[in-house]
C-alpha cells in the first residue's frame, strides 16, 4: 500500500490589471514596468521574424506579423501613457516649486506666531486659568444657598437663577407696518388671492391673472400693510459651573476646573 504523500496543487493567478488612472508613483512604476515588458516582447518577436524569413511559410510570417502588430500597439500604448504621466508630473512639480517662496514666507510668519503662542501659554495661561477657576469657585460656594432657597420657595416667590441674564430673552409676537408690492386693479382696489402673472414685458398692457380669472388694467404698487411678526421663546443659558472646563497646561497637569472631588 502506497503511503500517503502530500499533493501539491498549482493555482495560477491572473495578473493584476494596470491602473486605469495614474494617481500615485506606484501606478506610474507599474506602467513603466509594462513599457519595459512590452518593448522586450516586441524586440523578441521582431528577432523571431527575422530568423523565420528564409524558412517559414508566408502564412507563418503573416501570423508572426500579426503578433508583432499587437506587441507594437502594446508598447506604443505603454510608452504614451508613461510619457503623458511624466509630463503631468513635471508640470505639477513646476507649479508646486513656483508656490514654494510664498509657502516659506507664510511658514516664517506662522513660525513666529507659534513661538508667541507658546510664550503666552508658558507665561500667561496658568495665572489666568487660576484666576478664572477662583471666580468659578466663588460662584460654586454660593450655590448651596441658592439651591436651598429654590428647594422650598416662599409663597409668590420666583425661582432663583443667577445665570438667567445670560440667556436669550423671549420676544413677544407683534404687528408691524411694512411696505409690500401688491397688485391693484383699475379702480385701485387691492387684488387678494393667488396671482400667477403680471405684465408680460415693459411695453405690454398691464394685466393680472387672478385665481378668479383675468384682471385687465392691473398694476403693481408699493403699499404699507400691517404684518404679524411671530415671537420667539426664551433660550436659557447653561450654568457656568457645569458648562466650563479649564484644562491644565500640560497633558498630565490637573484641570483647573472642574475641581476633583
Amino acid at each position: 500500500m502506497q503511503p500517503n504523500t502530500p499533493r501539491t496543487m498549482r493555482c495560477d493567478r491572473s495578473p493584476t490589471p494596470l491602473p486605469a488612472r495614474i494617481e500615485t508613483s506606484a501606478d506610474l512604476d507599474r506602467w513603466r514596468d509594462e513599457r519595459g515588458e512590452a518593448d522586450a516582447a516586441l524586440s523578441g518577436l521582431t528577432g523571431e521574424r527575422a530568423r523565420m524569413l528564409t524558412s517559414a511559410s508566408v502564412d507563418a510570417l503573416a501570423r508572426k506579423d500579426a503578433e508583432i502588430a499587437t506587441a507594437r500597439l502594446r508598447a506604443e500604448r505603454a510608452a504614451a501613457v508613461v510619457v503623458q504621466a511624466e509630463r503631468r508630473a513635471t508640470e505639477t512639480e513646476a507649479r508646486e516649486a513656483a508656490k514654494e517662496p510664498e509657502r516659506r514666507k507664510r511658514y516664517a510668519v506662522g513660525k513666529k506666531a507659534a513661538a508667541e503662542a507658546e510664550r503666552i501659554m508658558r507665561t500667561e495661561y496658568e495665572p489666568a486659568a487660576a484666576q478664572l477657576a477662583a471666580v468659578l469657585g466663588r460662584l460654586a460656594a454660593l450655590q448651596p444657598a441658592i439651591e436651598a432657597a429654590n428647594a422650598d420657595l416662599p409663597a409668590d416667590a420666583v425661582r432663583l437663577d443667577p445665570d438667567a441674564f445670560r440667556g436669550l430673552a423671549a420676544t413677544p409676537g407683534r404687528h408691524e407696518r411694512r411696505l409690500r408690492a401688491v397688485a391693484i386693479d383699475a379702480d385701485g382696489a387691492r387684488l387678494h388671492g393667488h396671482i400667477t402673472a403680471f405684465r408680460a414685458d415693459a411695453t405690454a398692457e398691464p394685466w393680472a391673472r387672478h385665481e378668479n380669472g383675468a384682471v385687465p388694467q392691473a398694476r403693481q404698487e408699493a403699499r404699507e400693510e400691517q404684518e404679524w411678526i411671530p415671537g420667539s421663546a426664551a433660550v436659557p443659558a447653561d450654568s457656568l459651573l457645569t458648562s466650563t472646563a479649564i484644562p491644565g497646561l500640560r497633558w498630565d497637569d490637573p484641570a483647573h476646573w472642574p475641581p476633583k472631588d
